[in-house]
């Protein structure tokens, strides 16, 4: 039996606001630990404030450090990326909140997933108006502590130290 450990971040990208700016992002939970073929129906949640702000994207951050775009959702309109259709689902309204799913989930499944909030501009389609941050979290974030089992089979884990 293989258990995953997945961490959610978030990220805000910004267009021309102030340093004293109170919008947010947030994304809940913080983590989550599953066993392989388990699913994630709705429970990765992701919410702005930012009024302007109509879009809310999905990136997956595995081992490579390479962030994938998962897919975004424009008001109420899904676009899930083609090599993960079928795998990977989100619904929700871009101006406020969405959900991430993740179907029978696999050891490829491990990572961090991100989202994030942005405003759609008429100038060209959303990815291509997206820069892609450069984020790098802590290698050991990857590492999972090795499961005791008790005799009924469920697991106890250590938590991470940041």
């Amino acid at each position: 039996m293989f258990v995953l450990f997945i961490l959610f971040h978030f990220l805000h990208l910004p267009e021309n606001e102030g340093a004293a700016d109170t919008k947010s992002v947030s994304q809940k939970p913080s983590f989550t630990i599953l066993r392989t073929g388990e699913s994630v129906v709705s429970e990765i949640n992701c919410s702005h404030s930012i009024s302007s702000y109509d879009q809310i994207y999905w990136y997956k951050q595995d081992e490579s450090r390479a962030l994938k775009l998962l897919g975004y959702l424009y008001t109420n309109i899904q676009n899930v990326e083609d090599d993960v259709k079928g795998k990977i689902s989100f619904d929700g309204d871009g101006r406020s909140s969405s959900s991430l799913s993740i179907a029978a989930v696999g050891l490829k499944d491990s990572g961090v997933y991100f989202c994030a909030a942005s405003l759609h501009s008429a100038a060209g389609s959303p990815r291509d108006n997206t820069q892609t941050p450069a984020v790098s979290p802590r290698r050991e974030l990857f590492k999972l502590p090795r499961p005791l089992f008790t005799t009924s089979l469920s697991s106890i884990f250590t938590p991470i130290k940041s």
